[in-house]
């Protein structure tokens, strides 16, 4: 037997997830609990995804989004689609935590090790993170002591 929200069309549910996300990203970003707002939001993810939002003879932005929202927002100015949009495209990507990960796998997963087993690799970078915060903690109480040290004034 299967699953009922597996019968659905696959567009459905796509549009069910993009009215899901909206909600979200309106909700924590724009207005925290308008209902009016979100009802009009779901209503404008609804036609901009059947592709009735603007008129499409209208718009020849070849690939500039922010163009395009630009746009939006002076053709439909009571949506909240096209704030929304300028919100979520304004989010800077940051991948240095994902590279900083790989970097710290690179140095435990080598050539020698690569049968390591997932649970051994995972201790070995508990280990190496316990390492780096004693050095750390050694290091800062170093620094700290000679800031604090007393300098003699025939020493200057």
């Amino acid at each position: 037997m299967t699953p009922s929200f597996q019968k659905e069309e696959p567009q459905l549910r796509l549009l069910e997830r993009l009215c899901g996300y909206g909600i979200y990203f309106y909700r924590r970003y724009i207005a925290k609990n308008d209902e009016e707002d979100i009802e009009s939001l779901l209503v404008d993810i609804q036609e901009w995804y059947r592709g009735s939002f603007v008129d499409q003879a209208l718009v020849r932005f070849n690939g500039d989004v922010g163009q395009f929202w630009s746009f939006a927002a002076d053709v439909k100015r009571e949506s909240k689609l096209p704030k929304l949009a300028a919100v979520i495209l304004s989010i800077a990507v940051n991948t240095a935590t994902c590279e900083r990960y790989f970097s710290e796998l690179a140095a435990i997963h080598t050539a020698k090790r690569n049968r390591m087993n997932p649970e051994k690799a995972r201790k070995f970078s508990l280990v190496r993170q316990a390492v780096r915060n004693l050095d750390r903690v050694e290091n800062e109480g170093m620094e700290s002591m000679e800031l604090k040290r007393i300098v003699d004034a025939t020493e200057r």
